[in-house]
């Protein structure tokens, strides 16, 4: 099963929520591992494990080196409406696509200690993740005001793989988190448009 979010201002996301693992295994670290063509362009290098600096960087719109990787940083703030605080910053973070094996395949892999199916929800993960990445997209705005979609085919993506939920039942799990950012061949990163992802989640 495929689902899926955007977060707005979502750098402490990891921290937080992916590398801990309140599930199965209590007091173990879940690493991420970073995939997508577009890792070596955006300062990180696919394959290896993603650490926190890293993954708050590409969260912001910049590289891990301090270069700026969006044209655009910050939008408008949202702020709290009793305090007028300002709580997150505008821009979206990042897409969180959660892709889960079904019931049944998680309690043999978990429970049973089936290594055949870890590596089934691996292959289907990657296969997964080869489609998402090929469907990423941009938003052309035309000079008499309309707008187009294009292709990129390239993004990064942490991948985080988890073997329980939080009620600490068996479920394998995989977090894609996919930063908000495509880059074209004009040199240039543009946010990407989630669209197609959601409406081909089905399938």
């Amino acid at each position: 099963m495929f689902c899926g979010r955007g977060f707005v201002c979502g750098e402490h996301y990891a921290k937080v929520h992916l590398r801990v693992n309140d599930y199965y295994e209590k007091g173990k670290s879940v690493k991420g591992m970073w995939m997508g063509r577009a890792c070596e362009r955006f300062g990180v290098v696919a394959g290896t494990e993603v650490n926190d600096a890293e993954f708050s960087a590409l969260s912001n719109g910049f590289a891990p080196d301090g270069g700026q990787l969006c044209s655009r940083i910050y939008r408008k703030a949202k702020r709290s409406h009793e305090t007028s605080e300002v709580i997150a910053a505008g821009r979206r973070s990042f897409y969180d696509l959660t892709l889960n094996a079904p019931k049944s395949f998680s309690i043999m892999a978990v429970t049973v200690g089936d290594r055949r199916i870890r590596d089934w929800h691996d292959q289907a993960v990657r296969q997964t993740f080869e489609r998402i990445e090929r469907m990423a997209t941009r938003r052309i705005h035309e000079s008499n005001g309309g707008e187009s979609l294009k292709r990129t085919g390239s993004i990064a993506c942490a991948r985080y793989a988890h073997d329980a939920n939080r009620a600490l039942d068996p479920q394998l799990h995989d977090h894609l988190v996919v930063f908000n950012m495509t880059p074209d061949n004009d040199g240039r990163n543009y946010a990407v448009v989630s669209n197609e992802w959601f409406r081909s989640s089905s399938y």
